[in-house]
């Protein structure tokens, strides 16, 4: 189409954002309200990271997508294996592996969405680190900003033969 690429970008990730992010604030109110599940008021803290995690997680789906013409499958797979990676180095499959990361290269913990998520929740319901939570919350959205904007570099010069 003769749409911008920008506009195109922005109109799916806005779409796509959208309808995970709802999904997320229904866990979250299953959460709370079925489960009964006590967050000690940071609903409020809850939703912003949940909001910051969706636009991370869109972000990255159109990074990759726009990497190369490889068939869906192969791009739904390297999403998945990033994901699993992530989710491991921070540890929501392992323990002790947060910490591990940390002591060895803690610079990997800084660019871990999954470890920057993780790490924002600690901060409102474990620890009481208002500075780290924010700084989380920053890099999650400079992150998705660059992202999307690698995201338009990579398709910006994609021409179509005309009919």
């Amino acid at each position: 189409t003769p749409t911008h690429k920008l506009k195109l970008i922005l109109s799916e990730q806005i779409a796509s954002f959208l309808i995970g992010y709802a999904d997320v604030i229904i866990l979250l109110i299953y959460l709370r309200n079925i489960l009964k599940l006590d967050f000690q008021g940071q609903i409020g803290k809850m939703l912003l990271i949940s909001l910051f995690g969706s636009l991370i997680g869109v972000s990255i789906g159109l990074f990759v997508g726009s990497l190369s013409k490889m068939s869906e499958g192969i791009k739904v797979s390297v999403i998945l294996a990033i994901s699993m990676v992530c989710s491991f180095l921070s540890g929501l499959m392992n323990n002790t592996m947060k910490d591990l990361v940390e002591k060895n290269a803690p610079f990997l913990n800084r660019i871990n969405p999954a470890a920057l998520i993780s790490d924002a929740f600690y901060c409102i319901n474990v620890y009481d680190d208002p500075a780290r939570y924010y700084r989380n919350l920053l890099t999650l959205a400079v992150m998705s900003v660059l992202l999307v904007t690698a995201s338009f570099l990579l398709i910006r010069r994609e021409s179509y033969d005309s009919i």
